[in-house]
């Protein structure tokens, strides 16, 4: 299994059924791997920060965690202000973003991504690298994950930034 196989089979588990996201290549395989299924409905935003507030709304109207995918570095700052927003309104949210391949420093996409995810109040958590184990998502509202995750360091605060 490869490791977007397994990261979408990790957001299925945790009871994923709607996704709203900018596809981008940090993120296509997996979006095409949960867009293949039929339990779980893809939404395709224009941009970025759409997503994030179309997820926020989601989650809120739903009452289910809200899901939104980028791609990464740029991708992932156009979430600069509704994440901002979402993490101080602790709405239950996870974001899936792209990162670029490890020892890629020429990348134009190149962005210390945690650097950025502590800016909006969240944190970050690297992703493990371990394929021994079945990868976990974060619950939103709980404290374990194994993919990059952005935690509110706020008590009952739950938005999260999941990246590969």
């Amino acid at each position: 299994m490869k490791v977007y196989e397994a990261l979408a089979e990790a957001f299925v588990k945790e009871g994923v059924t709607t996704i709203f996201g900018l596809m981008g290549n940090g993120n296509m395989y997996w979006w095409h791997t949960l867009d293949q299924r039929p339990d779980v409905t893809v939404y395709e935003t224009r941009h970025e920060g759409t997503a994030l507030t179309m997820a926020e709304g989601w989650a809120r109207a739903s009452g289910q965690p809200g899901v939104c995918t980028v791609t990464q570095g740029p991708g992932l700052t156009q979430l600069g202000t509704a994440l901002t927003v979402a993490t101080r309104a602790k709405v239950p949210m996870v974001v899936f973003a792209g990162d670029t391949a490890l020892g890629d420093h020429d990348s134009v996409q190149q962005l210390d991504q945690a650097k950025f995810v502590d800016a909006t109040e969240a944190g970050f958590v690297p992703t493990s690298t371990s394929t021994s184990r079945r990868p976990r998502c974060c619950r939103a509202g709980s404290g374990s994950s194994r993919t990059r995750t952005g935690c509110s360091r706020r008590p009952g605060s739950s938005p999260r930034v999941a990246s590969r």
